[in-house]
């Protein structure tokens, strides 16, 4: 019972407490009302005078502001500026005043460097920036600062302030602050410097050329380029040498800003020597805003550079310029550097174009082009890119893929490839992808070839059984020969192949039971089949089937018996002439030198008399391979060969690097291809280096395009040696070829160029 008058007199004491809270906050309540009204009072006291100022005549602010000053109620006067700086969107110039004469910046300064509460502390900071006053930019530049003693939202309200600070004189504090701040602050300060526009252009230019080379300069240069300063162009080129890395990347940064065209020179020069990478790769994207087509060119000029950084800078730089350096960037796909080639096909794969070669693959449009460029991906890199067409929808693309990987060489693929062939729905499809697995030898294949050499497709059992010949060996030879008697003559002809590629002997009495077949190619590939496997006791049996046989029978026997027997080659010639067989002639001349090496040179020595001379000028052609079984006294003799044809080739066998022994007879030859093909020779490799005026220059232009390939004649045209340089040179612009025309105008040397330039057809 002692319990209830204790609980009752505890509830009634909270009830008390509770009623006294209640009847305080009202009170607390009422009194902060009286006093807003009282304010709002005493601020239309003041409103009328306050809104006056900004109407008034710069020179009629005086009087006002000095009567401001003397006016005791300052809370008003405050709350009254208050609302003039929330409603102003900018920072009149009579607001600024007012603030600064009547002390209350320099009261929200105090306040902000003293108050202990941090509310306190972030509503001056906000008061500030909304005033806009430029005395109050190094308190708030000290509040920043101040990451151990300030309060993070507090800072943070104090750089918004610093944002909204137009006052023309903040800049100098700001600038001195770039100049002194940690790193961390330095972007912050340097973006609110941005803000000033035109005001902050004299003192960057001044920082930037700073002898002292403080770190922040490369800060200077990004404000400059933000601006797009344009009279900062000469310190901004100036900066591109200095020894700071960062100075060097913003100031290219800036310059593609600011657009001025006469950049393109320094910015292109400075791409291909600057030695920090990513300098490099600020240059390369500030080249990439001007669309100017000597960025192009000269970038394209650029990727026949020797020098394999001067290619790599180029790629980097057209990757920047967009869609127009697609062709360009083509071309380096090819470059003989595997990075140059992976970099060029991220940069195309972002323009998209292999999207778009698959795009004109499925409308079939294109699709030989289409899949050759898919085929410089490959062989780029670009791996994902061809696994991920060989899953398409679409069968020509995965087609399409399929030889774009045969093309590219990428036994990495082989895993890809393996299933195409054991399950795509196409069975020219499967086919395909079992011939390049052989191409590329990709034992992987095995298995599935094995598997489907039963195949319901005659395509697919063919190339699987060529896959199987060449890649298992021996080994496999008797699961081959269950297919010899395959209905289908395409089938069969792969069995007698693929036992030839298997190197088993014991499969020869197969081979030569395929000679009476009904089909002419199943014949041929037989005997090119006993060829491969060496066995000479076939080479009778095979010389009685060269009587009566189909062309392309007495061919195969042809280099059959050269590769077994050079001791028959002299007698297996007479019958081949006798008979008037000119293919397989020719096929005897390069199989002998294919397959027997220096011991054919006897053969090759007594075909020089040969009364075809189709056999003739192939044994010079010859040279092209094996030089080393054409000797200078052949080359004479056949010098004098009756047959203008052979005497060309005479001629072109010497610019291709024989022996210049013949040159002076074939100068003086009557006939003009001859001499034409002889003054090209000298060109390449003789004494002078001018062209005979007794020549046509069509004539001229003939001979130069068969007497090297190209790509060779734009390899030596590269030389670093100039003789070199020079003679492909003229050799070149004979072909009015590009790369002559650019050697006329851009080679060190001037009397190389003045020799191209004379070269070339509108001299």
């Amino acid at each position: 019972m002692i319990t209830l008058p204790i609980i009752l007199g505890v509830a009634v004491a909270m009830a008390g407490i509770g009623l006294m809270a209640v009847v305080s906050w009202l009170v607390y309540t009422s009194y902060l009302n009286s006093l807003e009204r009282r304010l709002a009072h005493r601020k239309g006291v003041y409103r009328d005078l306050v809104a006056g100022l900004a109407v008034r005549d710069r020179l009629l602010l005086e009087p006002q502001l000095r009567e401001l000053t003397t006016l005791k109620d300052f809370a008003a006067l405050e709350a009254v500026l208050e609302e003039q700086a929330r409603g102003a969107t900018e920072r009149p110039g009579w607001l600024l005043d007012a603030y600064d004469r009547l002390g209350l910046v320099d009261k929200y300064v105090t306040r902000l460097r003293t108050a202990t509460q941090w509310r306190e502390r972030a509503f001056a900071a906000e008061l500030l920036g909304r005033v806009g006053n430029a005395n109050a930019v190094p308190a708030l530049l000290e509040t920043v600062a101040a990451t151990r003693t300030e309060d993070a939202d507090v800072r943070e309200i104090a750089l918004r302030a610093l944002a909204r600070i137009g006052d023309p004189r903040a800049v100098a504090p700001l600038v001195e602050a770039l100049k002194r701040s940690e790193v961390w602050l330095v972007p912050r300060i340097a973006d609110i410097l941005t803000r000033h526009g035109a005001l902050a252009v004299d003192p960057m230019i001044k920082f930037l050329e700073d002898p002292a080379r403080h770190p922040a300069r490369a800060w200077a240069a990004s404000i400059l380029g933000e601006v797009g300063a344009a009279r900062a162009f000469p310190s901004l080129v100036h900066a591109l040498n200095d020894l700071d890395d960062e100075v060097r990347a913003k100031s290219a940064s800036a310059l593609g800003r600011i657009g001025d065209g006469r950049a393109v020179g320094y910015l292109l020069d400075h791409l291909l020597s600057d030695p920090a990478p990513f300098v490099r790769a600020r240059i390369a994207q500030a080249l990439g805003q001007f669309d100017q087509p000597e960025v192009v060119e000269r970038l394209v000029r650029a990727l026949g550079d020797p020098a394999w950084w001067v290619r790599m800078r180029s790629v980097e730089a057209l990757e920047q310029v967009g869609a127009q350096a697609e062709g360009p960037l083509l071309l380096a796909l090819d470059d003989a550097d595997p990075e140059i080639r992976i970099r060029a096909a991220v940069a195309l794969e972002r323009l998209g174009v292999p999207a778009r070669m698959v795009e004109a693959i499925e409308r079939g449009d294109n699709t030989t082009e289409a899949t050759e460029t898919l085929a410089r991906f490959g062989h780029a890199g670009a791996r994902e890119l061809l696994a991920e067409g060989l899953a398409h929808p679409k069968a020509a693309v995965r087609a399409a893929m399929v030889e774009a990987i045969r093309r590219a060489g990428r036994r990495d693929l082989a895993t890809e490839l393996v299933q195409i062939a054991r399950h795509d729905a196409d069975p020219a499809l499967r086919a395909d992808a079992f011939e390049v697995l052989r191409t590329l030898g990709a034992p992987e294949g095995i298995t599935a070839a094995l598997d489907h050499l039963n195949e319901d497709d005659h395509r697919v059992r063919a190339a699987a059984m060529l896959l199987v010949g060449q890649l298992g060996g021996a080994k496999f030879a008797d699961r081959i020969l269950l297919r010899i008697d395959d209905p289908d003559p395409a089938v069969r002809t792969a069995a007698a192949t693929a036992l030839g590629l298997t190197g088993a002997r014991v499969v020869g009495n197969n081979l030569l039971d395929l000679l009476t077949d009904s089909d002419p190619a199943v014949q041929r590939e037989a005997i090119l089949a006993l060829g491969r496997l060496g066995d000479t006791s076939t080479v009778v049996t095979l010389l009685r089937q060269l009587d009566g046989a189909a062309p392309e029978v007495r061919v195969a026997i042809a280099i059959a018996v050269t590769r077994l027997d050079v001791a028959q080659i002299p007698a297996l010639l007479a019958r081949l002439t006798q008979a008037g067989d000119l293919e397989s002639k020719l096929a005897v001349l390069q199989t002998v030198a294919e397959s027997h090496g220096p011991s054919s040179t006897p053969v090759l020595d007594a075909l020089w008399q040969d009364p075809d001379a189709e056999v003739r000028a192939a044994l010079l052609h010859l040279w092209w391979h094996h030089p080393d079984l054409i000797d200078a006294r052949l080359l004479e003799r056949l010098a004098g060969d009756p047959v203008a044809a052979v005497r060309v080739a005479v001629a072109a066998a010497c610019a291709a690097g024989g022996p210049p022994t013949s040159l002076a007879t074939l100068a003086a030859d009557p006939a003009e291809e001859v001499r034409a093909m002889a003054a090209v020779a000298n060109l390449l490799t003789g004494s002078g280096v001018t062209l005979p005026g007794d020549i046509p220059r069509r004539a001229l232009a003939e001979a130069a395009a068969t007497a090297l390939p190209l790509a060779e004649l734009r390899r030596r045209a590269a030389n670093t040696d100039m003789d070199r340089r020079l003679r492909a040179g003229i050799v070149l612009a004979l072909l009015d070829d590009p790369v002559a025309r650019r050697m006329a105008i851009e080679d060190p040397a001037p009397a190389l160029r003045s020799a191209v330039r004379a070269a070339l057809p509108d001299a």
